[in-house]
């Protein structure tokens, strides 16, 4: 459950940051480290509950998934393994083509990724609705927000993306303004922003934001541990 955005920048650089929103319940994240998979490097944080990762950067792909298809759906466990697997099993294929044509997502819970190619700064949106996987390539020349459908209503939606184009309005687009504008609570009532936190029992845990520009870069803020963390490819 989460809220994206993509800003893209000059020579095919981009930054791509996510607010992750969890129940209290859920084990605190391993912070991001440099990992390895089917002789791919890639950097990213860990769940420490289901061992999978929700956002990731290697050489080649960034990827970041969010819960839930297009609407809201009632969870019918159990189901094949987890969500946070699904970044991760995307690199053994490395290859959009290949993971859309052979990527077995029967007994998956619903779930939206968001795959950019550094190369070309190509923007691809999977969107498994729990029956069929729906493909999208997006215009990376645009800038974009995602809100997870599990948690956040239609007007919820809506509401972001107009805080979102009120940040763009502003045309300062450096990593520390869309940081800011992620942990911005926008309304008095905080589970109307972007970083939420409903009576302490969802709220916004972390913050990543992934900069791509001659190197690759991500930023990881822990806000339950009060950790900053500064990672390079």
């Amino acid at each position: 459950m989460c809220t994206v955005t993509f800003l893209p920048k000059e020579n095919k650089s981009f930054i791509l940051t996510h607010n992750r929103d969890e129940h209290f319940t859920r084990g605190v994240a391993l912070l991001p480290q440099k990992r390895f998979t089917d002789q791919i490097t890639f950097i990213a944080p860990i769940d420490s509950t289901a061992n999978g990762t929700w956002i990731a950067t290697s050489e080649q792909f960034t990827l970041c998934l969010l819960n839930g298809g297009f609407e809201k759906h009632i969870p019918q466990p159990p189901y094949k393994h987890s969500r946070g697997q699904v970044i991760i099993d995307f690199f053994k294929y490395n290859n959009i083509d290949k993971f859309h044509q052979t990527y077995e997502v029967d007994n998956l819970e619903p779930f939206t990724l968001i795959a950019i190619e550094h190369a070309t700064r190509a923007l691809h949106q999977f969107i498994f609705d729990g029956n069929k996987m729906h493909y999208a390539h997006l215009d990376d020349n645009n800038f974009h927000i995602w809100s997870s459908s599990t948690l956040y209503t239609s007007e919820d939606i809506l509401k972001r993306k107009n805080h979102f184009n009120s940040f763009l309005e502003q045309a300062n687009y450096t990593q520390e303004a869309i940081i800011e504008f992620h942990t911005n609570k926008f309304n008095p009532l905080p589970s109307e922003g972007i970083q939420i936190n409903r009576d302490n029992i969802l709220k916004t845990v972390s913050l990543t934001s992934i900069h791509k520009q001659e190197s690759i870069s991500m930023t990881y803020i822990d806000f339950l541990k009060s950790q900053h963390e500064f990672i390079e490819l």
